[in-house]
């Protein structure tokens, strides 16, 4: 796969600033609202599937692709506060591309990066040293600025405030990481993951010109706002940006103990793992309690494995927009609360429908299976594909099948179908399904079992002699000479030379009338014919 284009822009609404240092004016303008598009081509000759835009994680949007060589393009929009925590905090947005055949453990599935944002400040940096402007001291005041909007960049009012004059608010809060003694150790103790998203953030490589400077900027934007958090009273830390004014009120009010304080709760590092988004998550709970009656300990569990702050934002929105009943939500336990907040972040506005429509049980159900299928992967692709199929439908059936009592082949590859299938695969896997939980699970012996005389598979033998092929596609216009017509008729002849050998009786179900001439072709070969209307 390569990706031919990619772009985040949408000139139609933005604003300019001025940033200011030490007489060097930078002119940026910044989008209040975003598109992401990505164009690519891609070639398989196993035969190409779907295709994803993913940020950070999360699909935005699909498509489907043809033939072994095609190519296309897709696009998806942010709205403002979402659009301002990418630029902040930096995002990344990859396309994914499925071959036609079922997904397992991710073979068969390519990604390619398209989109990285690195950070506004990240950018500001790579225009002042285009320009030939930087130095140490402008490359260390950016890191800043960026570190202490990683964990501070969830109002617009604070992101403007320090557009409006960066400077000073770096000066004023810079007193906060120099009244630390041995500010190294405590960067040390910090997490790795902190770590890695000041790499991410920073425009620099390890070892250039500039590294060592916007990291420890960085670090101490980073320690100013853990300051704050822990020194502010809870639900107030946002107001410390609103104004210049207000950060220096902030740093004044600040005590030399309360600053060694946070210095030592920082050094036991594991205090910090969640400090970048522990102010959002609260604050954007409170929204979710006030908006869908969530409870506020469960909000909290809800955001609690969301990293960033965007994503936290975006699944307080898919949530709010799609009417969720917060209540419901509240109703499961704390594993299936988290759970749910990561698959709304990863599958967007159809996780949102999916929980309006049929509450997060079925969900809650999905990640609790004990299936060889990675969970996340199986609710993310029934999620995506709601709209084809019944979820709840197929996670009451998944359980069925997968009884204590039942023993029945091919439950777990009946699963990575789900997982890793697209709109043909997933829907004919769910009609499997369906069909196999219908004629009863102490009579169920095997699905998708290999044909050992001839191509292709059996969908399901049952105990009583059944070998059972399943349609779930349109047949209704399958007329002699179709395609579908003659694979049918292809697909009954491998099955016979089972039957010949094995016994039985061969039956194919519709989830709707066929046509006529399909009908008499089965007739004619001895076949039974069920209808499964939904």
């Amino acid at each position: 796969m390569t990706v031919t284009y990619a772009h985040f822009d949408d000139p139609s609404a933005s604003v300019s600033v001025s940033i200011g240092w030490g007489g060097v004016d930078v002119d940026a303008e910044l989008d209040t609202t975003g598109t992401y598009e990505a164009r690519f081509i891609a070639e398989d000759q196993a035969g190409l599937g779907e295709a994803r835009i993913v940020q950070d994680g999360s699909v935005k949007n699909t498509t489907t692709l043809t033939g072994t060589h095609d190519s296309s393009s897709l696009e998806f929009e942010t709205g403002t506060l979402s659009t301002f925590a990418d630029l902040f905090e930096g995002t990344s947005v990859t396309i994914q591309i499925d071959d036609r055949h079922e997904t397992i453990e991710e073979v068969g599935t390519t990604e390619a990066e398209a989109i990285e944002v690195g950070g506004i400040f990240n950018q500001v940096s790579e225009e002042l040293r285009a320009a030939g402007l930087s130095s140490s001291q402008v490359e260390e005041s950016l890191g800043f600025l960026e570190g202490t909007t990683t964990g501070a960049g969830e109002t617009l009012g604070g992101i403007l405030a320090i557009y409006d004059d960066p400077y000073v608010i770096v000066e004023a809060a810079r007193a906060i990481p120099e009244a630390v003694e041995n500010f190294d150790e405590i960067i040390e103790a910090l997490p790795a993951a902190i770590e890695d998203q000041q790499q991410f953030n920073n425009p620099h490589e390890p070892g250039d010109r500039y590294y060592d400077d916007f990291r420890d900027g960085w670090y101490q934007g980073y320690f100013f706002w853990f300051v704050v958090e822990m020194a502010v009273p809870a639900g107030e830390a946002g107001k410390a940006l609103k104004s210049t004014d207000t950060v220096q009120s902030t740093v004044n009010r600040i005590s030399t103990p309360q600053v060694q304080r946070a210095a030592q709760v920082a050094k036991q590092g594991g205090q910090t793992v969640t400090a970048p988004v522990r102010y959002s998550r609260q604050q954007l709970s409170q929204g979710l309690h006030g908006s869908i009656g969530l409870t506020r300990e469960a909000g909290e569990r809800v955001l609690s494995e969301v990293r960033t702050v965007g994503g936290q934002y975006q699944v307080a929105k898919i949530l709010d927009r799609n009417d969720v009943d917060g209540g419901e939500i509240s109703r499961i336990d704390g594993d299936s609360q988290a759970k749910t907040g990561s698959a709304t972040l990863r599958s967007g506005d159809d996780a949102g429908r999916v929980l309006a429509d049929g509450g997060p049980d079925p969900v809650a159900r999905a990640y609790q299976l004990d299936l060889d299928v990675n969970n996340e992967n199986l609710v993310s692709n029934l999620f995506r594909h709601s709209d084809e199929i019944d979820l709840e439908r197929v996670i009451n059936d998944l359980e069925e099948l997968n009884r204590p009592d039942a023993d029945i082949q091919g439950v777990d590859e009946l699963a990575l179908r789900l997982a890793g299938g697209d709109q043909s695969n997933i829907k004919g896997a769910a009609f499997e399904a369906e069909v196999a939980v219908s004629r009863g699970t102490d009579n169920v012996e095997a699905i998708g079992k290999s044909n050992p005389h001839s191509r292709g598979e059996i969908d399901i033998e049952t105990a009583d002699g059944r070998v059972i092929e399943t349609k779930s596609g349109d047949y209704t216009q399958a007329a002699a000479g179709s395609d579908r017509y003659t694979d049918l008729e292809n697909q009954i002849g491998h099955y016979q030379q089972y039957t010949d050998a094995e016994g039985g009786t061969i039956e194919v179900t519709f989830r709707e009338e066929p046509h006529g001439d399909i009908k008499g072709m089965l007739d004619a070969n001895d076949v039974e014919i069920e209808i499964y209307n939904e």
